[in-house]
């Protein structure tokens, strides 16, 4: 699979130049190709003999060329396009539309109130935020329906906090605002632990280790450090959020 200049998808011809999953991945020139998001199945692949047909096209996204890192000063921003929550359908099509058994909504616009909500949203009780510092890489949004690698994308997938706008009305919910794409600290593969009321307990992560004593307490320690906790959470500050932090949903739903 290689995406050409224009962001159309391609299953053959040009050489591929580049990866194309980052940020500083060269623009294909005519009759040059980068690959598409990682190293994704592409449409009609049937990943071997008896494996699940894939009859959604690769999503498009972009990361920054430095991704694996702890985000103790800035946000890591993956910029996730277009196709995503289509592309998870594949192997996971009973948590969609057409299932009847849709557990929540997925690929559609965040409309005006809830964009409105996470662009205010800190932390619990805390409706002070603006559109332009609203961004928060652990309740991602897939922006509109774009396939604009070139530019759009790539522009948006940041590590220093120089993007950190938050969505507009026709930006989208997906699987990925929620979920990892394939393991977490967390049940379920929840970017945050859904278990608990409180995930930010007395100002700190919970931990046997915490400062504080019913930040200790089982539980919302749950036998594991601080340090742990605060890995699972890609090392955010717990002063980001409120001394009591509830659910992060509430980025999206202000119900705390």
């Amino acid at each position: 699979m290689r995406r050409l200049a224009g962001n159309t998808i391609a299953t053959s011809g040009a050489p591929i130049i580049a990866s194309g999953s980052y940020n500083n991945s060269p623009i294909p020139a005519t009759g040059e190709a980068v690959g598409v998001y990682r190293l994704l199945r592409g449409l009609g692949s049937d990943a071997g003999t008896g494996g699940v047909t894939f009859t959604n096209a690769v999503p498009a996204a972009v990361a920054p060329a430095s991704y694996n890192r702890g985000e103790s000063t800035s946000d890591t921003r993956v910029a996730y396009g277009a196709g995503m929550s289509d592309f998870c359908a594949t192997c996971h099509p009973g948590m969609h539309v057409d299932s009847g058994n849709l557990v929540h909504v997925m690929n559609q616009n965040l409309g005006t109130t809830i964009a409105g909500n996470y662009n205010s949203y800190v932390g619990s009780g805390d409706l002070g935020n603006t559109i332009a510092t609203s961004y928060d890489s652990l309740i991602p949004f897939q922006t509109d329906n774009s396939a604009d690698y070139e530019v759009t994308l790539r522009n948006l997938a940041v590590n220093d906090n120089s993007v950190t706008t938050g969505p507009a009305s026709t930006d989208r919910v997906a699987c990925l605002s929620c979920h990892r794409a394939h393991a977490s600290g967390w049940e379920h593969m929840t970017r945050w632990d859904n278990d608990i009321e409180m995930i930010i307990v007395d100002g700190e992560w919970p931990g046997t280790d915490a400062v504080s004593l019913i930040a200790q307490e089982a539980k919302w320690a749950k036998g594991r450090t601080t340090a742990e906790r605060s890995a699972a959470y890609n090392d955010t500050p717990a002063t980001d959020y409120a001394t009591y932090q509830r659910s992060l949903c509430n980025k999206c739903h202000a119900k705390d």
